[in-house]
């Protein structure tokens, strides 16, 4: 053996640059399904098909339904880039276009099915979509958006004498023989989801085949939803709104069996499937959460779980007495935040093992805060002034995040829209603190802010202490314009129980100082939703105008 010289080799190598030694493998959306497909090929997919029934799928049975539909897009001579936009309910023959359409190199764009004809149609206009997939019986609708807009391409998910072309014509298509491999821009889009336009028009946000899979991983950790291939979810969250918060990405790799709730479900029934299919776990939003409650309180008999369940909410703020509840059920609620720009979940709440030894108060105060930063996710907030505030739980302004599934712009044709402040964070448009420990909490959007004298005073706050009290089930507080004060305070709650306007300020009066209290309280019998189910607070302020109430 010959003898070496270890000082002159060290020196001589540390004079040159290190090379890097990782495989250069691209990450794709459909090496997801493909890894349920040969780990997971039993796992489940359940799709309610109509009330009380359902249909059940395996990974490999809803793998070969996805590679028969790309086959059959495929034999379309669709170019590679085609925005193929799906209007379809929650269930498997959607999921399965999640994965079909990137296996052919076009572009899934889901359509919020509430939203309006117009609305829809602007959307598909500004995407340029050539195919449009879509369930039956959502053709009536259909038939308005075409009055506005053509789409070259309709497959009809059934059947239809206007549009011969079907989707079961593409399951019996010859299958792609695989998923696609080999070299590939990661980068490449992927997929399209719209805005919700509460400020104007909704803007497009592309993800990339590596903001996907990154998002997906990121969600997927202890200190994100926490889910593993043990899991049964129920996603209420549907997939034609932010791709169902990255369920059909991250579900689908962890092999977790997926419920499904395909159209029209009421929460009655939801509860029936997560008993039958025992599901650990039911995503959605707090508009549900208010419902199903009052079911599990007067029915107990009826519904019964003998684990914890997990409640992941989002999309609005879930109220103190949700947490309260849904505690004495033997249930955990679980906050986060996010948005359609951040693919859509940024943050997730969840205690450390150090809060375990903190009093229950305290414990409350950060499991009803919008919580941690997923990994990889960086998060400020940033003063009038421009300047960062500090991270000790009282210092407010706007939030800012960045992230590789983050966006930096919006989707746009000729100039660019930015979505971000100049050095490249996000502006997300939300008002928030941060404690030191980094649990951020969402203060109110800026937008919805009341300024009244000079003084802020936060809607959110006050509708979460008035769903806080057990006569209302539902709140909103707007600013109306006043002469003197610039804006003040107005309450629109829902009470069936005969509660009084004094009644409200007498209660609100225990923890608000006087001058922030409402001008004005309205009890109506509902209150009005976006398409998204959070409260439409833009057509409230419409509705109620000075001279409106008056």
């Amino acid at each position: 053996m010959d003898v070496i010289d270890f000082n002159a080799l060290r020196e001589a190598h540390a004079a040159q640059a290190i090379q890097n030694t990782m495989m250069n493998v691209p990450l794709r959306v459909t090496d997801l399904i493909k890894r349920a497909e040969l780990i997971f090929p039993n796992r489940k997919i359940i799709s309610r098909i109509g009330p009380n029934q359902t249909e059940t799928l395996t990974y490999r049975e809803l793998a070969h339904q996805a590679k028969s539909i790309a086959g059959g897009l495929k034999a379309l001579n669709i170019p590679s880039g085609t925005r193929v936009a799906t209007l379809m309910w929650s269930h498997a023959a959607h999921l399965a276009c999640y994965y079909a359409i990137p296996a052919v190199d076009a572009i899934l764009h889901p359509l919020n099915l509430r939203l309006t004809p117009e609305e829809l149609a602007y959307i598909i206009a500004d995407a340029g979509d050539s195919i449009l997939i879509v369930d039956e019986d959502l053709i009536p609708l259909l038939k308005k958006i075409e009055q506005l807009v053509k789409i070259p391409t309709i497959i009809v998910n059934g059947q239809h004498a206007d549009y011969p072309l079907t989707l079961q014509q593409l399951k019996n298509a010859e299958p792609l023989e695989d998923w696609p491999s080999g070299a590939f821009d990661e980068n490449a889009a992927v997929g399209i989801c719209y805005t919700s336009g509460t400020t104007g028009r909704p803007k497009g946000v592309v993800y990339s085949h590596r903001s996907t899979v990154l998002h997906a991983l990121s969600c997927s950790l202890q200190s994100g939803f926490g889910f593993s291939s043990n899991d049964t979810l129920l996603t209420l969250t549907p997939l034609f709104h932010v791709n169902a918060w990255g369920i059909p990405y991250s579900g689908t790799m962890l092999g977790i069996n997926q419920i499904l709730p395909g159209a029209r479900i009421n929460m009655t029934e939801v509860l029936d499937l997560a008993v039958q299919h025992q599901a650990t776990a039911i995503l959605g939003v707090p508009t549900f959460w208010t419902e199903i409650l009052d079911l599990l309180e007067t029915q107990p008999e009826r519904w019964h779980f003998d684990y914890r369940m997990r409640i992941h909410s989002g999309g609005s703020q879930a109220t103190d007495d949700m947490f309260y509840r849904f505690e004495k059920l033997n249930m955990s609620l679980q906050n986060g935040w996010g948005m359609t720009e951040c693919s859509p979940i940024a943050s997730q709440t969840w205690l450390q093992q150090e809060h375990f030894q903190l009093p229950e108060a305290e414990q409350f105060e950060i499991k009803t805060s919008n919580g941690l930063p997923i990994p990889l996710v960086d998060m400020r907030i940033m003063g009038h002034d421009g300047t960062a505030q500090a991270w000790d739980g009282e210092s407010c302004g706007e939030l800012q995040v960045r992230s590789a599934w983050i966006t930096q712009n919006y989707l746009s044709w000729e100039q660019t829209i930015s979505a971000c402040s100049e050095d490249g964070w996000l502006l997300t448009g939300d008002i928030a603190t941060i404690r030191p420990d980094g649990y951020i909490r969402i203060v109110d959007r800026m937008k919805d802010l009341i300024k009244s004298g000079g003084e802020w005073i936060s809607s959110v706050d006050m509708e979460n202490r008035l769903c806080s009290h057990h006569q209302i089930s539902e709140a909103a507080v707007i600013a109306i314009p006043d002469a003197k004060w610039g804006e003040r305070p107005m309450v629109v709650l829902v009470s069936q129980s005969g509660l009084s306007e004094k009644d409200v300020k007498s209660y609100l009066a225990q923890f608000y100082e006087k001058w922030m209290l409402p001008e004005s309280i309205v009890i109506t019998g509902s209150l009005p939703k976006t398409s998204t189910g959070k409260l439409d607070k833009k057509l409230l302020r419409v509705q109620y105008q000075p001279s409106t109430v008056a």
